[in-house]
């Protein structure tokens, strides 16, 4: 059964689909969901021997589990106290950092921390795999390279996690836990087969070389910090690498400056490919400046927190309009690219506090052991990155198993491995609470023979080992019950999902009548199965619109009418494109005074997005409000960069690739309006 578990892992590392929208998140979503729930029922059903003297050692670093307990209770909490409960606990598309994915972390952390579950095996087998399929990238030979948009990376790997700096963060926290292990089995091993160290060495030379390929800044600064900081630390290993012998120092010597230089022109290469453009130059930095500047305004408007993951319903309330000179005018900003700043405007103050304190008080516990520095180190690093990014399902699960298992280098959480279960099904029948009150027993009954002192002591404490062995199967039991709901709801989101891109497949064909009903009729289906994701509504309500002002197709008002009332539910009236949509569906039905209120509360939602006003252009000329409509072109192509004002640039030329739909609008005769 292990075994078979050990397979579902690797598998929720590498799985993919990509016909799906969110295929690099929802299969890798439901693999891992898969895995949690059945380690958590082996555990519960697994028949097991007991010892006679059966103890349960609680964790001797009680009060780093109590932090982690406490930052995600902090995080169920703002998703009753959130603005839009349903989207801080269902998660916001693409990513899904919900609460309902919390609950996987949570779950994946008392799982290694309770010592069940020695991924090592898996973990290696799977980093072995992306990392193979980011070479095939490297050097072309991808089987699957007309599948994915790869232009929209610049040559960048991004291998099966999806996105370079996503890939570039999951080997800075899983290579240096690999690096530790490997140190660990070798102090141990004493026959250690060369042949064994050389493809190790080999492994992590491919590791680095992804990392590098993925032009990360964060990730390849990431992993110099955390190189720096080991040579400092570690200077026992790399004088280990030269031998008494003359020759194996010049071979290490020559070995060591042939990889130094061979990954500097990779790296050279690989920068100077992302950034062959001119305008690439900065532009990821820049729109970084701008996103936290801007997110950094709405936490001083409510410095308490909006709730998870609505960040994509108030950013643009703060919006700047400099933004779309590094990014696409379209973009939707759902994130902050700084995990500290995502959980402030998120949260408050509070989690991001508990989470800073929580890796400090890890990384001094485990960087006492030699063993498990390195490990401390890959936590460091990832933390590195995800200033400069966000958290994803991979890497924010693979963080708190690796959490756990750092915790659980020495004593267990739950039980020792002594500890087991006494019989198939009864897991809250462990035999510690039966040892602990026949122990209370025998001290009673000898209390005359034992000092008053010593008796309150061993009362005081079988007391509080009962309350938390208590404590822990509750928690247990627990999330066997949010695991399993989670489950049934991730596997309704992946068929949905998929749904959803068969009907964007539709769309993206030639328009004609039959292909629009059955572009409809996917979307409602997948609202159907799964209506708390807002792009499925948003885009099913869009379409439905359409038909219904082309084609005059009455049918359509009742799912349009059934899909503002699962809108407003869902983001409680926060959604700027909810309110545009309203305004064109009143300006359908004749009704100009409540379609004029709808775009004042859009416009006022989001003031400077180009979408904005794109909708009230239509909806105007519905109206038939021509200085109105004039009024909403001029603020729409105010809102266009600086630098289309050089048609021969390389960044106005992909600007009017990208947009279109813009050379349908007035732009010459507006172009005066334009900064």
């Amino acid at each position: 059964m292990k075994f078979l578990l050990g397979i579902i892992f690797f598998f929720s590392v590498i799985a993919f689909d990509k016909t799906s929208q969110m295929g690099f998140t929802l299969p890798k979503l439901v693999l891992l969901n898969v895995f949690l729930l059945g380690s958590f029922l082996y555990i519960l059903f697994k028949k097991r021997k007991c010892q006679r003297q059966c103890q349960m050692k609680w964790h001797a670093h009680f009060k780093i589990p109590c932090i982690a307990l406490a930052y995600f209770g902090i995080l169920s909490l703002y998703v009753i106290f959130s603005l839009s409960p349903f989207v801080s606990f269902y998660g916001a598309y693409p990513e899904l950092q919900g609460f309902s994915t919390q609950i996987l972390y949570f779950a994946a952390f008392i799982l290694t921390l309770s010592g069940f579950f020695d991924f090592f095996s898996s973990l290696v087998a799977a980093n072995s795999v992306v990392i193979g399929y980011g070479l095939l990238q490297i050097f072309g030979l991808d089987p699957l390279k007309q599948s994915f948009f790869t232009e929209a990376f610049l040559g960048r790997t991004f291998s099966a996690i999806g996105n370079p700096n996503f890939l570039a963060s999951y080997i800075v926290l899983t290579l240096p836990f690999l690096i530790g292990v490997w140190l660990r089995e070798k102090k141990t091993e004493e026959t250690e087969k060369l042949l064994k160290n050389i493809f190790f060495f080999l492994f992590v030379l491919a590791n680095i070389v992804i990392l590098v390929s993925t032009a990360s800044k964060g990730g390849i600064l990431a992993f110099g910090i955390i190189v720096l900081i080991s040579v400092f630390t570690e200077r026992n290993i790399f004088k280990n690498l030269l031998r008494k012998n003359m020759k194996h120092k010049m071979l290490s010597i020559m070995g060591f400056v042939a990889l130094i230089a061979f990954l500097t022109l990779f790296m050279f290469s690989t920068f100077q490919k992302r950034h062959v453009l001119d305008f690439e130059a900065g532009r990821s930095v820049n729109a970084r400046r701008v996103i936290w500047t801007d997110t950094w305004k709405l936490i001083q408007s409510r410095p308490q927190g909006y709730g998870l993951e609505t960040l994509f319903l108030f950013y643009p309330r703060a919006l700047s309009s400099e933004l779309f000179e590094y990014e696409k005018l379209t973009a939707n900003i759902d994130r902050a690219h700084n995990f500290i700043l995502d959980l402030w405007i998120a949260t408050g103050p509070l989690a991001p506090i508990l989470m800073i304190i929580f890796l400090a008080m890890i990384t001094k516990k485990s960087w006492k052991e030699r063993e498990t520095r390195f490990i401390s180190l890959g936590l460091i690093g990832y933390y590195i990155t995800l200033l400069f990014s966000f958290e994803t399902v991979t890497t924010g699960f693979m963080f708190w198993l690796i959490a756990g298992r750092l915790l659980n280098y020495d004593v267990k959480f739950f039980a020792d491995k002594s500890l087991n279960l006494q019989s198939k099904g009864y897991f809250l029948e462990i035999p510690f609470i039966k040892n602990t009150f026949e122990k209370f027993e025998i001290i009673y009954s000898q209390k005359q023979n034992i000092k008053k002192s010593s008796m309150r002591n061993a009362m005081r404490s079988m007391s509080q080992n009962v309350i938390r062995s208590i404590m822990c199967q509750i928690i247990f039991v627990g999330l066997i019950f949010a695991l399993t709901w989670t489950l049934q709801l991730n596997i309704r989101h992946f068929i949905a999902d998929r749904n959803y891109a068969k009907a964007e497949k539709f769309l993206a064909e030639k328009r004609v009548d039959n292909t629009l009903l059955k572009t409809l009729e996917l979307y409602q289906k997948a609202v159907k199965i799964y209506p708390y994701d807002q792009a499925y509504l948003l885009k099913s309500t869009e379409v439905a619109l359409f038909i219904l002002e082309k084609m005059k197709k009455e049918s359509a008002r009742s799912e349009i009418e059934k899909n503002f009332i699962t809108l407003e539910k869902l983001t409680r009236g926060y959604d700027a494109s909810t309110h545009l949509l309203k305004a064109w569906y009143f300006a359908l039905n004749g009704q100009k005074e409540d379609a004029r209120k709808e775009i004042e509360e859009g416009t006022k939602l989001s003031p400077r997005h180009v979408n904005t006003y794109k909708m009230s252009t239509h909806v105007y000329r519905l109206l038939g409000e021509r200085e109105k409509e004039q009024t909403a072109y001029k603020s729409l192509f105010s809102l266009l960069p600086f630098y289309l004002n050089n048609p021969a640039s390389d960044a106005s030329r992909i600007f009017w690739k990208e947009n279109a739909w813009l050379k349908s609008l007035p732009y010459d005769t507006l172009n005066n309006n334009n900064p």
